[in-house]
């Protein structure tokens, strides 16, 4: 079998340094403008047309405050850097 020799900085390079922390109050905004993101994209997808009766922003700032404070609600970030590359929650049971 032949292999390529790749340095340890392109082979580095080829994958994201990746980090988990929990999810905390000051990245709230974050996680909300991601989350009306994505319920406008699933809605947009599918023809319908997004509501704008519903204050979003207020509704799961007030969701994410509530539950968290409760300990029902526990999400893990996983960041690049800066940027957040992938969620998961739990309900806290």
């Amino acid at each position: 079998m032949k292999y390529n020799h790749i340095e340890w900085t392109e082979w580095k390079d080829m994958f994201m340094d990746i980090f988990y922390k929990r999810l905390l109050e000051n990245e709230l905004n974050r996680i909300i403008r991601m989350r009306i993101d994505q319920l406008t994209e699933e809605y947009t997808s599918e023809g319908k047309t997004v509501p704008n009766d519903v204050n979003l922003e207020e509704a799961l700032l007030d969701f994410y405050k509530r539950n968290m404070a409760a300990g029902t609600y526990i999400s893990w970030l996983a960041f690049d850097g800066d940027k957040i590359v992938g969620t998961s929650h739990t309900d806290g049971a």
